[in-house]
């Protein structure tokens, strides 16, 4: 089993990667996690922060 989660919103109070660490521990404590990949930007707000342009630029 996998987990994806956010790892940075880019917003005031919200998940960031202190956060994002710390949910992850907690919901790998069983050992029964084989992976976590985290997301950048999960609100369409901050996309723009890490999703190429039309241009790939």
């Amino acid at each position: 089993m996998g987990l994806k989660l956010p790892g940075d919103d880019g917003y005031k109070d919200s998940v960031g990667v202190i956060e994002a660490a710390i949910i992850a521990k907690k919901l790998t404590a069983s050992k029964q996690v084989s992976y976590v990949v985290f997301a950048q930007g999960t609100r369409g707000q901050t996309l723009d922060m890490h999703v190429p342009d039309r241009y790939g630029a």
